[in-house]
């Protein structure tokens, strides 16, 4: 695991913009180096228009306009069989928490709210959701709305409908991860936070191991188990990300803050579900930096977890910051190599810049940033 060293020196105010404004500048250039030509025509217009897609790039595909209120702390599964993703809750742009189940059709890239017959779930953030394949259901877990929750609500697909399917034996967590095992037919939960208290810091980091039994079959269905794992396992940890392995059956857990403010995450750990037992994956190459809050995509068949965003903590000689990052990282599990697939410059300030006729832009070399060293690399920045 690779830690930050403080800077030569602190940052300015001015600085801290450059850097701000060089990461919002980086988003509109695509994998080839090429910023969306169709940006200037939305200046004209005054209309959104989606940025560009390269080769192994970005491609925005709804700008928005019919998303649901709520952005940040939702939960998010795809049904495939459906081609669609659902979501439920999250705050909006009020910092208020929502109860509401939307789906984007990825046929029509539109988003829709679903409205179930009868009660509907609390609203609550930092809540799990996942898709139980064998009922044709969602089972929603966790989270808050002030107090931690062990609330556990399934909703019928077919009947669209909610029931409260909370037993006794659910543990309260917030800040967790969850995911459905088909073959063992239960939710796995590890980890998050417990207990309430006024203060998130106050709260009580957990690195248990939870299983609820979704066989409707079985005399236990609905009910939790805290699943006894010999050996080594991940330190209590929230606002970590996991996934589920459909093809070797096991559990992928990343990142996310310890205790303190200072303790946040890099270390991969894998939970194999036969034997069951953890086990960290060592990894080689350039590697991300700690970091909590981040999203993940995995790609089974291929072995490759996909990291983009999520926030890191600098440390320097007046203190430390949280920062929020648009990198991708790529990890391939089979030979434990992490790349970075970041398509822009790092933020940065003090470079150089240049337009160049003859190909048509903005040279850029060199500089600084919040990483060891200086920056040497030189790009092409290029606007129509």
């Amino acid at each position: 695991m690779t830690t930050w060293r403080p800077p030569s020196r602190p940052r300015s105010q001015r600085s801290r913009r450059i850097v701000a404004l060089a990461a919002a500048l980086s988003f509109a250039v695509n994998a080839c180096g090429h910023a969306a030509s169709a940006l200037h025509e939305a200046k004209r217009s005054d209309v959104p228009v989606p940025r560009a897609i390269g080769q192994g790039g970005w491609e925005e595909i709804n700008l928005g306009q019919d998303a649901p209120p709520a952005g940040e702390d939702t939960a998010a599964v795809l049904d495939a069989a459906r081609h669609r993703v659902l979501l439920y809750g999250g705050k909006d742009d009020g910092d208020k928490s929502h109860n509401e189940l939307w789906e984007f059709d990825l046929a029509t890239k539109g988003w829709t709210q679903i409205r179930p017959e009868g009660v509907l779930p609390p609203p609550r953030e930092d809540h799990t959701l996942v898709l139980d394949q064998g009922n044709d259901a969602l089972v929603l877990f966790g989270g808050e709305n002030g107090s931690t929750t062990n609330s556990t609500w399934i909703y019928d697909l077919a009947a669209n409908r909610w029931r409260d399917s909370t037993d006794a034996s659910a543990p309260a967590l917030e800040g967790h991860v969850a995911a459905y095992d088909p073959d063992g037919r239960r939710m796995l939960v590890f980890g998050g936070m417990s207990e309430e208290k006024a203060h998130k810091d106050d709260k009580v980091l957990d690195n248990t191991t939870w299983a609820m039994d979704l066989d409707r079959a079985s005399p236990r269905c609905g009910q939790w188990t805290r699943l006894e794992i010999a050996g080594p396992r991940p330190s209590p940890r929230r606002e970590h990300r996991g996934v589920y392995d459909p093809v070797r059956g096991r559990l992928i857990v990343f990142g996310g803050r310890g205790r303190s403010k200072a303790s946040f995450l890099a270390d991969l750990w894998i939970l194999e579900l036969e034997p069951l037992r953890w086990h960290e994956l060592e990894t080689s190459g350039e590697r991300p930096e700690p970091m909590r809050q981040t999203a993940l995509g995995y790609d089974a068949e291929e072995d490759l977890l996909t990291v983009f965003g999520g926030e890191v903590l600098v440390q320097h000689d007046g203190g430390d910051d949280e920062f929020t990052v648009n990198q991708v990282w790529v990890l391939d599990l089979g030979a434990g190599l992490w790349s970075n697939r970041t398509p822009y410059p790092r933020p940065m300030y003090d470079h150089q810049g240049l337009f160049v006729p003859e190909v048509g832009a903005t040279l850029i070399y060199g500089g600084s940033s919040q990483w060891p060293g200086k920056q040497h690399e030189t790009w092409l920045l290029r606007v129509r």
